[in-house]
């Protein structure tokens, strides 16, 4: 997973007044490092996340630099899913709306090509 940056930050609304974030908008790339920890923590009780890079059974959560090469060089915003594996470009969700498209979550898409790429035979 890549954190590009914090789609509603504290002190902002979100789509019909709602209040999701309570992190400030990075201004620095330790910022964007300390929130994507905190993600970590967050799941703490699903242990799905990870810092590490090398991990084989957790989500490794990268983090976009401060001039968002990511999120634009793969038009990620608002939510979308891009899958890498050894170092290629295997899967490149639809963009997704999911505050405005309601019920349809960018996972749903995600889980189809998953149980097709791993279908057993």
């Amino acid at each position: 997973m890549v954190y590009v940056s914090e789609a509603h930050p504290a002190g902002t609304k979100a789509t019909r007044g709602q209040k999701i974030s309570l992190v400030d908008q990075h201004k620095t790339l330790e910022d964007k490092i300390e929130a994507a920890r905190m993600l970590i923590e967050l799941d703490s009780e699903h242990q799905t996340f990870t810092d590490d890079v090398n991990s084989k059974s957790n989500v490794p959560i990268l983090v976009d630099d401060m001039e968002k090469t990511f999120q634009q060089a793969y038009s990620v915003m608002p939510d979308r899913i891009v899958v890498f594996e050894n170092n290629h470009l295997v899967y490149l969700g639809n963009l997704v709306n999911q505050q405005i498209t309601k019920g349809l979550l960018m996972t749903d898409e995600l889980r189809g090509w998953l149980e097709q790429r791993f279908a057993k035979k």
